[in-house]
């Protein structure tokens, strides 16, 4: 548990740096990256790390072996913070560089969502920057110290050449993951067309791994543990029934298989969530049911069905969270143009209630505010973090805070929490 705090606290400290950096406050103006007396090494089967996936929450952050590595939400540029000395600033190798413009190595463009990978002593993402004068899509990488940054791959003419829309990527065991949705038309009734690619780092080739049309819009989720790569197609048939299929692809064998098509729960599950010993849990947010009430869900896979955990169904909710052993509710309250989080409900997945109540957001992200609300990001029994949203009068952007909490017999107690200004 010490190990796991002490991570979240960098997770939150490796945030604060991004709004340092942007005022001029950076410790250093040059990626200066130091091994430290003790590497923390994840174990890859820990899920919410492993592929940067946080409680359905995707973020581009990423651990290496000596530093931290963030890109703010709708940020362009990777910011460090070293593991010994507590340095950071953008990961860029120039020292002269003042880290305003496309021109600085921290640079990365626009990011697809959840692309920021550490593997084998490199950082890895793809994204749409300005290169060689054209809009490209590539796969780059980067030493940890900043230096040897490269395209390993421009994608440009792989995707766009094909129409691929790409929402979704993951790096792994030397192998990029790309989940498409495209909207087309067929026999004049629109059409949507979901694809997931795999691109081997070495060989440079992709192939398709799925593909299939659905009349309706579609939203893929995905998680990786060991050698497979799951991911998770909710969406309506021609029958009007909502479906749920998940699908695991073995890295090692290319064998694509279909775990469970679910068409007895009737609501489309927002998410999933694979523990260490493989169990696989779904949620659903509000569900009518018929009698005025709203009901939130979560079901376990077992035998290829998702089964309900009735001791999981909470009432009155309109947010529902899976992460590290909890489940987690958020109720939010209207007042005239202000949106408050006012009760939030976190239980253990045996169906023990940790807290039910009011959560605390601290006053400096409250005052002045003209609107907040929040989600988790990563959570057990004794700690969470949220990412809180507030924008201020005058201000057209939203600010972000991440809200670390300790939970207690008084409740959720503020931490640690930081204020970062988005930079598009």
């Amino acid at each position: 548990m010490v190990k796991k705090r002490i991570i979240i606290v960098f997770v939150v400290l490796s945030v604060m740096l991004c709004a340092c950096s942007e005022q001029g406050s950076s410790s250093k103006s040059s990626a200066e990256v130091s091994a430290p007396e003790a590497a923390s090494v994840r174990t890859g089967l820990d899920a919410y790390r492993y592929n940067n996936q946080i409680a359905g929450r995707q973020l581009n952050y990423a651990e290496g072996n000596y530093a931290y590595y963030y890109v703010p939400l709708t940020g362009n540029m990777i910011y460090y913070m070293d593991k010994q000395s507590g340095d950071y600033g953008p990961l860029c190798s120039r020292p002269d560089c003042l880290h305003d413009t496309n021109e600085c190595m921290a640079y990365v463009g626009q990011l697809f969502i959840n692309s920021l990978c550490y593997w084998e002593g490199k950082l890895y993402w793809v994204s749409v920057s300005d290169y060689m004068d054209k809009p490209s899509v590539a796969l780059w990488s980067v030493n940890e110290d900043g230096s040897g940054r490269k395209i390993l791959v421009d994608l440009t003419e792989q995707l766009y050449t094909n129409e691929y829309r790409v929402f979704f990527c993951a790096i792994d065991r030397g192998k990029l993951f790309l989940i498409s949705d495209t909207q087309s038309l067929k026999n004049e009734s629109p059409v949507d067309k979901l694809s997931v690619l795999v691109l081997d780092l070495n060989s440079k080739k992709m192939e398709t791994i799925f593909q299939e049309e659905y009349l309706t819009t579609v939203f893929a989720s995905y998680s990786i543990q060991q050698d497979a790569f799951f991911f998770l197609i909710p969406y309506v048939d021609d029958q009007n029934r909502p479906v749920n299929e998940l699908y695991c692809w073995n890295m090692k064998t290319g064998e694509l298989t279909c775990l469970m098509k679910d068409t007895e729960s009737g609501k489309p599950f927002r998410e999933f969530w694979m523990d260490q010993a493989g169990t696989c849990y779904f949620c659903s947010w509000n569900s009518d049911t018929g009698n005025g009430e709203q009901r939130s869900r979560v079901y376990c896979m077992r035998n290829g069905k998702a089964e309900a955990i009735p001791s999981l169904d909470i009432f009155g909710y309109d947010g529902y969270s899976l992460s590290d052993g909890i489940a987690v509710v958020l109720a939010s309250q209207m007042d005239g143009n202000i949106i408050a989080l006012k009760r939030i409900c976190i239980k253990k997945y045996n169906g023990e209630t940790i807290y039910e109540g009011e959560i605390s957001i601290p006053e400096i992200i409250t005052e002045s505010s003209v609107a907040y609300g929040g989600n988790l990001i990563y959570g057990n029994e004794h700690e969470m973090i949220f990412e809180v949203r507030a924008r201020k009068a005058g201000e057209s952007v939203l600010r972000q805070y991440l809200v670390y909490y300790q939970a207690g017999e008084e409740g959720l107690k503020p931490i640690l929490f930081m204020e970062h200004m988005p930079v598009g």
